[in-house]
């Protein structure tokens, strides 16, 4: 369970290690009562990703070549390989709580 209010502004995001799943997800607000999570490696070569509001996507800040929608889909790939999507993960949000779901369970 996270509180909403961690991320208080449009545009805010932040990283959540589970390190007994192995997970990292960023959590962005994408808007007033938007919530996206999607893992936070970039899947072409495992570097962190960061949430650039102003143009609605993920980007690798290690090399930049990868570029990711809100929904995990590929918007620019660095080579011919098969392009592989980020696992994105259903928010619901109950008042101030913000649930991720990870495989069905929180």
């Amino acid at each position: 369970m996270l509180d909403a209010g961690a991320l208080p502004a449009t545009g805010d995001a932040l990283k959540i290690v589970d390190e007994g799943r192995k997970l990292q997800v960023l959590v962005a607000r994408t808007g007033r009562k938007q919530f996206v999570a999607l893992d936070q490696k970039c899947t072409h070569g495992g570097g962190a990703l960061t949430y650039v509001h102003e143009r609605k996507h993920l980007y690798c800040t290690c090399w930049g070549h990868s570029k990711f929608a809100l929904d995990g889909s590929v918007i620019r790939w660095p080579n011919k390989q098969t392009p592989k999507p980020l696992r994105a993960y259903p928010v619901e949000q109950s008042g101030s709580s913000l649930r991720i779901l990870v495989d069905g369970v929180e």
